[in-house]
């Protein structure tokens, strides 16, 4: 068979008919090779582990046979080398399949099953050549994930590597250094202070840019703190400008305000240490009002703390954003001033349990309410709610889990493909107490927790995302 068509056939057929196609036609080496380099063009990663995966079963002889004649490798290490021998037998242009043994570490597919063999392979590379294997990742691997690999071949080799890439060379590969970087959260700061120290002014530019990524850390904050008040070099001062007006999106998890709202609306903490580190830089903090471990309220303006007489104060552990249905009364007359915050804190609407809701153990404010079916099942989704029982499509309760705490919506039975959904009773429930049958979660016959007793963020979070689910 001709190589365009075979090549065509693994492209488009079903995976099985592809694999049963290629190796049915008993491919030599040259063909191997231009399908294989064709596929690896297209970016197919999946298709042509698949072609392997069912090419090994159902060409060659059963997954039993097959794994006994392995020895002590696993099915999926089988297939890889499988795979690696056909190329290196086919002489496959390995700059193209290098990108594919890369994409192996964030694949959810079958080239997914092959991560640990391809980790292997450049761990062998590395400590073979470090340098020729730092050099096949950052060309090779765009998300600079096989990093962790040359850390345990050499980390003293990788991190001199990650640190020269980062300050000296140009191109889209720092940007996945950087997030490498903070996902990894290697310490490479003696080594950026050092540098910082005695580089001339392009280098402690290219310093700054990296410390940024590190200013949660106490020590970058020093170094950036002192930078912003004794440097003479107007890009590095601009830099450091640039970075204290940034202006975050206010729910995104990787920002100074999403990290604070997220604080506010989960009643997270973190320590006194990291908080002053954190303020010292960015002036997100200059319009919220926080809470310490002494229960104070207190308020952030330019790095330091203040009392709400503006006096100045020293935090203790744990620091918190504080919640409005957390404020205390004497405190209210702060909704009244004209403070424009980062997000809404002090005029988020705050949903407060009625005397029935205490009472009865539930609540039936929203009862009776009617909604589109297909219209509730998108704000569900949004709010992030779990259909609890849905059997055979059709459910009649969502629930959030937060704090240990499962809060159950109930509404009219509906498979959400139209019409209309009425609302019901709202309940709580311990989640350690509720029925777990597979990826169901059942209240029937489970005694739901006094409303009462609950904690008024959570209670009034609780509610914030019920009438956000119902578009009211």
């Amino acid at each position: 068979m001709a190589a365009d068509q075979l090549i065509k056939d693994c492209l488009f057929l079903d995976a099985e008919q592809a694999s049963r196609r290629f190796f049915g036609c008993s491919p030599d080496n040259a063909t191997v090779k231009q399908v294989f380099e064709a596929l690896l063009d297209a970016g197919a990663y999946e298709r042509l582990t698949d072609l392997i995966f069912y090419g090994s079963i159902v060409s060659q002889q059963s997954e039993r046979d097959y794994i006994a004649r392995s020895e002590t490798k696993t099915l999926d290490e089988t297939y890889f080398d499988a795979f690696m021998a056909m190329v290196k037998s086919a002489g496959v242009d390995m700059t193209k399949v290098y990108p594919m043994l890369a994409a192996a570490l964030s694949s959810d597919g079958n080239l997914g099953k092959w991560r640990r063999p391809a980790e292997n392979m450049f761990l062998r590379m590395a400590y073979k050549d470090f340098d020729a294997a730092e050099e096949l990742v950052y060309t090779y691997d765009p998300d600079c994930r096989l990093y962790g690999v040359l850390l345990y071949a050499d980390a003293g080799k990788a991190t001199e590597a990650i640190i020269g890439r980062l300050l000296f060379e140009r191109g889209g590969g720092k940007t996945a250094l950087r997030r490498f970087l903070l996902k990894t959260k290697l310490d490479i700061l003696p080594e950026l202070a050092a540098a910082y120290d005695h580089g001339d002014a392009k280098l402690r530019l290219a310093v700054m840019r990296i410390l940024l990524l590190y200013k949660n850390d106490q020590r970058a904050a020093v170094l950036i703190a002192r930078a912003a008040a004794g440097e003479t070099s107007k890009p590095v001062l601009r830099l450091i400008q640039k970075d204290r007006e940034y202006v975050c999106e206010e729910k995104s998890p990787d920002t100074v305000r999403g990290r604070f709202y997220e604080m506010m609306v989960t009643g997270r903490t973190m320590s006194a240490y990291d908080f002053k580190g954190l303020i010292m830089y960015d002036r997100t903090a200059d319009t919220l009002f926080f809470t310490d471990g002494t229960g104070a309220v207190f308020i952030v303006d330019k790095g330091n703390t203040f009392d709400l007489s503006n006096n100045p104060v020293e935090i203790a552990d744990p620091v918190g954003v504080m919640h409005p249905a957390l404020l205390p009364a004497k405190l209210a007359y702060l909704k009244q001033l004209n403070i424009r915050q980062c997000f809404e804190q002090l005029h988020r609407t705050v949903y407060t349990p009625g005397e029935a809701e205490t009472e009865y153990n539930r609540s039936d404010r929203l009862s009776g309410t009617v909604l589109p079916a297909e219209a509730f099942r998108r704000g569900l989704r949004k709010e992030k709610f779990k259909l609890l029982d849905s059997e055979n499509g059709v459910a009649g309760q969502a629930g959030l889990i937060r704090d240990g705490i499962l809060m159950a919506l109930s509404f009219s039975p509906t498979d959400f493909s139209g019409g209309s959904v009425k609302l019901g009773e709202i309940t709580f429930y311990r989640y350690a107490d509720t029925v777990k049958l597979g990826a169901n979660i059942y209240t029937e016959g489970v005694n739901p927790i006094k409303i009462g007793g609950m904690e008024p963020r959570l209670y009034s979070e609780f509610m914030h995302s019920v009438y956000a689910a119902a578009g009211l």
